[in-house]
């Protein structure tokens, strides 16, 4: 039987290089499964872009009338009412907020479908508060 001699100036290198590898396989952001012999990937880092908003309330119109955001986008809606008690009110997302005159409320929200939302004022303000509505486009 032969015996070897290691140099103890290569055992501690060669330590430390081998309890790192954990540490360098956990920095990875994403994460991977087996189930049934089939192997996933998901990943932990998701971007969505913030999509900001000043918004006025006043007789019978909002202004801007159009949002336009993508799918996955958080808007932050800075809503100011002018003249009146308002609200933007978007069922489609479960946003209803209300401003008093000069008052001013952001609001955020993630929009997670494609498509045309419509809001609207849900508190009556006036002979034209039908009219009071806008859209929300997701692509």
């Amino acid at each position: 039987m032969k015996t070897f001699k290691i140099k103890n100036s290569l055992v501690i290198p060669a330590l430390m290089v081998i309890s790192f590898i954990p540490f360098l396989a956990s920095a990875n952001s994403a994460k991977v499964s087996t189930t049934n012999n089939k192997v996933t990937q998901t990943s932990k880092t998701t971007k969505s872009n913030i999509v900001a908003v000043s918004m006025v309330a006043s007789d019978f119109a909002f202004t801007p009338s159009v949002i336009n955001a993508k799918q996955g986008d958080t808007i932050k809606l800075t809503l100011t009412g002018a003249d009146a008690k308002h609200s933007f009110y978007l069922p489609a997302f479960k946003v209803n907020t209300i401003v008093n005159p000069g008052q001013t409320k952001t609001v955020s929200f993630k929009v997670t479908k494609k498509g045309s939302f419509t809001f609207t004022c849900h508190i009556p303000c006036g002979s034209g508060h039908k009219d009071m509505k806008g859209t929300v486009i997701v692509g």
